[in-house]
């Protein structure tokens, strides 16, 4: 699961549903790889994660693991990673986290524009 929040636990919610979906219909659980902070690796869209460099090497080890877990048919475990430090959504370096947030909300207002839509739209306020 890829997801562009740097917080842990925007991703133990979602896992923790595709686990319970997997034991409803009778799937084994294979594991997970949570993806923080992937918003990072947007910005070069269209690229594989070989052309990614150093910025995607942890990922693509960890998804590697994932493939022979799920090949062999061991249970895997479910694991978290981020793309950027952890460092930089608290404590002392907490201002490059919030830049980062910053930066790509500005970018999400800019596609969003783009494609003709309203991001300070409140359809649901009376």
């Amino acid at each position: 699961m890829n997801c562009a929040f740097p917080e842990e636990h925007h991703t133990e919610t979602v896992i923790r549903i595709y686990k319970k979906f997997a034991e409803a219909v009778g799937f084994t659980w294979g594991g997970s790889l949570s993806i923080r902070a992937g918003e990072a690796l947007q910005g070069r869209a269209g690229k594989t994660l070989e052309e990614l460099g150093s910025m995607a090497k942890k990922v693509k080890q960890a998804l590697g693991q994932l493939a022979e877990n799920l090949s062999s048919g061991s249970p895997g475990e479910d694991e978290t990673m981020s793309v950027i430090p952890g460092s930089f959504s608290r404590g002392r370096l907490s201002f490059i986290g919030s830049f980062f947030i910053w930066i790509t909300n500005i970018g999400w207002a800019r596609l969003a524009k783009k494609k003709g839509k309203d991001v300070g739209a409140r359809p649901y306020v009376p």
